[in-house]
């Protein structure tokens, strides 16, 4: 499973060196969203790109039965990758793109799934 996350990181190490950093402190406005499911309060300015990698890795001991009890099963690893880009085109509109990739084991079953939005 290792060799299979190094392009994975090598990719993020990538993209967060190529990030650029305001030279004007005071121009800096954070985008105070929350969670994924929140709204920015203002879009992107036109000509900027904003770049959210999000990275989640669950382990899954067992499932819990119609009574709740927990029922030990066979583990099941994920990994899942989640790219938010967001650029500004005008004042009022930009554009979104969301890329993602999950990766799951079950015992020697293995999956690898993308998706975009």
């Amino acid at each position: 499973m290792h060799r299979q996350l190094q392009p994975l990181l090598l990719f993020l190490s990538f993209l967060s060196s190529t990030c650029s950093y305001a030279d004007d402190v005071s121009s800096y406005t954070p985008y105070y969203s929350g969670s994924l499911l929140s709204f920015f309060s203002e879009n992107v300015a036109p000509g900027q790109l904003e770049i959210q990698p999000y990275l989640y890795q669950t382990t899954q001991p067992g499932n819990y039965d119609q009574n709740w009890s927990f029922q030990k099963s066979k583990t099941i690893h994920e990994l899942s990758l989640l790219l938010l880009f967001e650029t500004g085109i005008t004042k009022q509109v930009d554009f979104t793109l969301n890329l993602g990739s999950t990766y799951n084991q079950i015992g020697n079953l293995h999956t690898l799934l993308y998706q975009d939005m």
